[in-house]
């Protein structure tokens, strides 16, 4: 599947404790780990991408690891 992540930027003022800082960098990732793209740490950005979902259908990692076919079923199903 592909990952789409969202992160604030800059950073929030919290009564009695330390300051919390986000880092922005927000991501669009294909299936097969691919960066598509990845917002700025600094500031806000809106993004339109487009994608093709036929990409998802292939659960195969590599030669080695195929998501489907290493499942482990009876940790599971009832």
């Amino acid at each position: 599947m592909f990952s789409i992540t969202a992160n604030r930027t800059g950073f929030e003022e919290r009564e009695g404790k330390d300051r919390l800082t986000y880092i922005g960098n927000s991501e669009i990732v294909t299936p097969c780990g691919r960066i598509l793209h990845r917002a700025p740490s600094d500031q806000e950005e809106l993004t339109v991408l487009e994608i093709d979902p036929k990409e998802a259908r292939n659960k195969s990692l590599n030669p080695y690891n195929d998501l489907l076919r290493d499942r482990r079923k009876h940790l599971y199903e009832a």
